[in-house]
């Protein structure tokens, strides 16, 4: 699994919805602590995979009467969502910088994504402010919500004047 599902492993351990969690994906997720549904029988030969995806989590998404849809990184799968949902809650997480991805990289983009969310989650004050580059955030829908660290199993020992970064170091990420 990737660093998302990781972060949504953790972030839904700690949560007080995390008996009505359900993460969606398209392939396996080897976490066995996830509260994880993967997508069977979604491909269609003539149909793109993210449209199909995208209807197939949907059809979930109704079928269970799913109260709130949170979308990971995914700008064009958000907005489809959005036309097949209209009246569910939606929010769109972003690990990334939002001008780097399809869908978000003009300010026309990002006020559409804007103006049809819920919700819009940044893991960090640098990916929020590039999301809101140009625009104005009147409704307040834009939240930093920083990953945590459960430090409660951590040994702690006399620090170290030590700095450690484990991760890509490439300038979506605000690092450089």
């Amino acid at each position: 699994s990737g660093a998302v599902a990781l972060s949504m492993r953790d972030f839904t351990a700690f949560s007080r919805y995390r008996a009505e969690t359900v993460i969606l994906g398209a392939s396996p997720c080897d976490l066995e602590d996830t509260p994880f549904r993967q997508l069977d029988g979604w491909r269609r030969w003539h149909v793109r995979d993210r449209v199909a995806y995208t209807r197939a989590a949907a059809a979930f998404v109704q079928d269970k009467g799913v109260a709130l849809v949170e979308v990971q990184n995914r700008p064009t799968i958000f907005t489809m969502l959005r036309k097949l949902l209209p009246k569910t809650k939606l929010a769109l997480y972003f690990h990334n910088d939002p001008q780097e991805m399809e869908g978000t990289k003009s300010a026309r983009g990002r006020r559409k994504i804007l103006d049809a969310a819920n919700a819009i989650y940044c893991n960090s004050r640098f990916v929020a402010e590039r999301f809101l580059d140009g625009l104005t955030d009147a409704d307040g829908k834009v939240r930093v919500v920083h990953y945590g660290l459960d430090t409660s199993s951590l040994v702690h020992r006399k620090k170290e004047k030590i700095i450690a970064f484990a991760g890509r170091i490439v300038r979506d990420k605000g690092i450089v």
